[in-house]
């Protein structure tokens, strides 16, 4: 829109210098063209950059409020990642332990029956010496 009244102006001023040769009121008429085409080419500029400056504040508003959302997401997932891995280390801590509480009922069990046998060979070896 700016180009159009630049355009237009340069060729207002074209346009004036070639009446100023010929009639003086239409060499002023042609003047007061021109300044209204550059306040208008003025105007259409300010509203450009206006409207240029308004889109520029709407994108980073919703660059910030996409990034913003993007932190809370990650930090959602980060707790949630925590959350899963100090459940997934408690599991397995509680596999661990009840590992190691079956292990060492097995040796118990093992031991008591190595006992076991061992007071029944002292027996039998008791009660064969009384025999002998």
């Amino acid at each position: 829109m700016a180009m159009k009244h630049t355009t237009a102006l340069l060729f207002a001023a074209t346009f004036a210098l070639g009446l100023t040769a010929c009639n003086q009121p239409q060499a002023e008429k042609a003047a007061d063209n021109i300044e209204a085409a550059g306040e208008n080419a003025a105007a259409a500029t300010r509203d450009a950059a206006d409207n240029a400056a308004q889109a520029t504040r709407e994108a980073a508003a919703n660059t910030e409020q996409a990034l913003d959302n993007a932190a809370a997401n990650t930090e959602q997932a980060l707790d949630n990642a925590a959350a899963h891995t100090r459940e997934a280390a408690q599991n397995t801590g509680d596999a661990v332990r009840d590992a190691a509480a079956r292990a060492a009922q097995s040796t118990a069990n093992a031991a008591q029956n190595v006992a076991d046998k061992a007071q029944q060979t002292a027996d039998k070896a008791k009660d064969a010496a009384h025999d002998h």
